[in-house]
C-alpha cells in the first residue's frame, strides 16, 4: 500500500483530482451517451432484425454461432453513423480532455509539491500523445476483430471458439503494445517536470531507461500497483455478484453504479500513487547523479 500512502496522508489531493477527472469526464460521457441513444433509435429497427436482441442463453447454447453471426451483422449496421460522430465530436473532445488535464493535474501536482514547476504544455503533450496512441491502438483492435469475424465465418459454418481466441489475442497483444507506450508516456512526464525538459526530450530518455535503477524501482512500483487493480476489480466482482437486498429495478442498477465509481475511484488513486512514485524516484536519481559528480 505504499503507492496509496501520500494519498492516505493527503486525501485532498485524491479529491481534487478527482474533482477535475470526473466534471470533465462526466460531460464528455453524457455527450457520447447521448449521441450513441440517438444512433440506436435511428437504426433500431434495422438492429432487430439482426436478431442479436431476441437472443437468449438457451439459444446461444444450442447454437453458439448464432451470436457470432448477429453481432457482426449488428456492427455492420451501427459502425457507419458511429463513425461518422466520432470524426464530427472526437476532435472537440480529445481537445477539452487535454486541455482539462494541463489545467487539473498542474493544480494536484502543485498542492503535492510546490517545488514542481507548471508546465501545462509538457502535460498537454504527454496526455494527447496518450489519446492518440490509445485511439490508434483502438482502431487497430477493431480492425483485428473485424478480421478475427472474417476468418471466424468462413467455412460451412461460423466457428464461435475460433473468434473468441482470435479476439482474446488481438486484446492481449494491443494492450501490451499499449502498456508499454503509456508506461513510458508516464515516466516522461516525471521526467520532464522533475528535469526540465520537452515532451520529445523526455521521452527519449524515459524510453532508455530500461534496465536502470529508476526502472527497477518504477517496475517495482507498477507491480504493486498492478496487483491494487486486480484486487480493486476482484472486489468489484464479489460485491456485484453478493446477495443484495434487491435484485431487479433501479436499486440493483444504483448498487452497481455506486461500485462502478467505487471502481474508477480506485483506479484514479493508483494512478495517481505512481505518478508520486515515479517524481521521487526521478528525484531520487537527479539527487544521486548529482552528488556522483560532486
Amino acid at each position: 500500500m505504499a503507492v496509496l500512502a501520500p494519498l492516505r496522508e493527503r486525501p485532498g489531493l485524491l479529491f481534487g483530482e478527482l474533482a477535475w477527472r470526473w466534471s470533465c469526464g462526466g460531460l464528455l460521457l453524457l455527450l457520447a451517451g447521448y449521441q450513441g441513444w440517438r444512433i440506436v433509435e435511428a437504426w433500431l429497427p434495422w438492429i432487430r432484425a439482426t436478431g442479436l436482441l431476441s437472443l437468449s442463453g438457451d439459444s446461444l447454447l444450442e447454437d453458439p454461432s448464432r451470436l457470432t453471426t448477429a453481432f457482426a451483422a449488428a456492427s455492420a449496421i451501427v459502425m457507419p453513423p458511429i463513425e461518422h460522430a466520432a470524426w464530427g465530436l472526437g476532435p472537440l473532445a480529445v481537445f477539452c480532455w487535454v486541455a482539462a488535464f494541463a489545467w487539473g493535474r498542474s493544480g494536484v501536482l502543485r498542492s503535492y509539491d510546490v517545488r514542481l514547476p507548471r508546465r501545462p504544455w509538457l502535460l498537454a503533450a504527454a496526455e494527447g500523445s496518450r489519446l492518440a496512441v490509445m485511439l490508434a491502438a483502438s482502431a487497430v483492435w477493431g480492425e483485428l476483430v473485424q478480421l478475427s469475424s472474417a476468418v471466424a465465418l468462413r467455412g460451412s459454418a461460423p466457428n464461435g471458439l475460433l473468434y473468441g481466441v482470435l479476439v482474446l489475442a488481438a486484446t492481449v497483444l494491443v494492450l501490451a503494445g499499449w502498456g508499454r507506450i503509456a508506461r513510458t508516456i508516464e515516466a516522461a512526464m516525471a521526467l520532464g517536470l522533475v528535469d526540465s525538459l520537452g515532451f520529445l526530450t523526455a521521452f527519449r530518455a524515459a524510453w532508455q531507461l530500461r534496465g536502470s535503477a529508476i526502472s527497477a524501482e518504477v517496475g517495482a512500483t507498477r507491480k504493486a500497483a498492478g496487483r491494487l487493480r486486480l484486487w480493486l476489480v476482484g472486489a468489484a466482482v464479489v460485491f456485484t455478484l453478493l446477495p443484495a437486498p434487491f435484485s431487479t429495478g433501479w436499486q440493483l442498477v444504483a448498487w452497481w453504479l455506486l461500485l462502478s465509481l467505487v471502481l474508477l475511484a480506485g483506479a484514479d488513486a493508483v494512478r495517481l500513487g505512481v505518478l508520486f512514485a515515479l517524481l521521487g524516484a526521478t528525484r531520487a536519481r537527479r539527487a544521486a547523479m548529482g552528488g556522483s559528480k560532486s
